[in-house]
């Protein structure tokens, strides 16, 4: 179980990898993956950064519009001149090239929130009724198109169970805890302005005897954001392995978070 774990991890630091190079982005809108060795008043040095072995290639800085570093910062050097005489079909690919710079992203953020727990098995033939309580973690959003993007968490989850039953005199209520460190990937689909449709897996150790039993899920879920960064979120999570007490996790969750820029 640990090494599963281990190689999700793996999984997600290599996708930050992969958006981790520089990207001289040129006055005809081009964009070259990089890795930026010395810029000086009139050329820029570098190196491609899929053949980093390679010899340090130079390009002079009138010919680029912007730097986009692997740290997320952008630095413009040059403007692209626009004029009375500049086509419909140049102030097309420009604004092309603006939305399409936006999309790709990587953020980072903060969530936390409600769970409504259960358990869908049978528990001493009791009945299962549900538990409330909270979950808390970080977001990684990677923007790989205009509507489409992939979003790794990382979560502390409180969920579990309760039953009531009758012990020969009266009823009593026993509450069981089933807490885990989740990691959903959900896919991420913009149907409209701020306005996201996930789904994907979840995996999960369960932290009360770490490490516990294993869980594996498909999560379904909404996130809309706000202008101000600041989003809000409805999933469900379907468990489809059996964990303890012979039954699968069954939660649904309702989140605030915030996407730092």
């Amino acid at each position: 179980m640990s090494k599963t774990v281990i190689n999700i991890f793996i999984v997600i630091f290599n996708i930050s990898y992969a958006f981790s190079q520089d990207i001289i982005v040129k006055q005809n809108g081009e964009e070259i993956e990089t890795v930026i060795i010395e810029i000086s008043s009139n050329n820029i040095k570098y190196k491609d950064f899929n053949y980093q072995d390679g010899p340090v290639r130079n390009m002079s800085v009138s010919d680029v519009f912007m730097i986009k570093y692997k740290n997320g910062t952008k630095e413009l050097l040059n403007k692209i001149e626009t004029s009375k005489t500049q086509t419909e079909s140049d102030s097309s690919m420009i604004n092309q090239y603006k939305k399409n710079d936006e999309s790709k992203t990587f953020k980072v953020g903060v969530k936390a929130g409600v769970n409504f727990s259960t358990l869908n098995g049978d528990y001493y033939n009791y009945e299962i009724k549900g538990r409330t309580s909270f979950h808390f973690g970080v977001i990684m959003n990677f923007g790989l198109s205009k509507i489409f993007s992939l979003q790794p968490e990382l979560l502390y989850s409180e969920q579990g169970f309760t039953v009531e039953y009758f012990n020969g005199n009266f009823y009593e209520i026993e509450k069981v805890k089933l807490n885990y460190l989740n990691i959903p990937v959900m896919a991420s689909f913009e149907v409209t302005n701020g306005l996201n449709l996930q789904v994907g897996p979840q995996f999960g150790i369960e932290t009360d005897n770490f490490p516990g039993d294993f869980d594996i899920g498909i999560g379904l879920g909404a996130q809309y954001t706000l202008p101000i960064n600041l989003f809000f979120q409805a999933r469900y999570i379907f468990g489809i392995s059996d964990v303890n007490y012979n039954g699968k996790n069954r939660v649904a969750s309702i989140s605030l978070g915030y996407i730092f820029n």
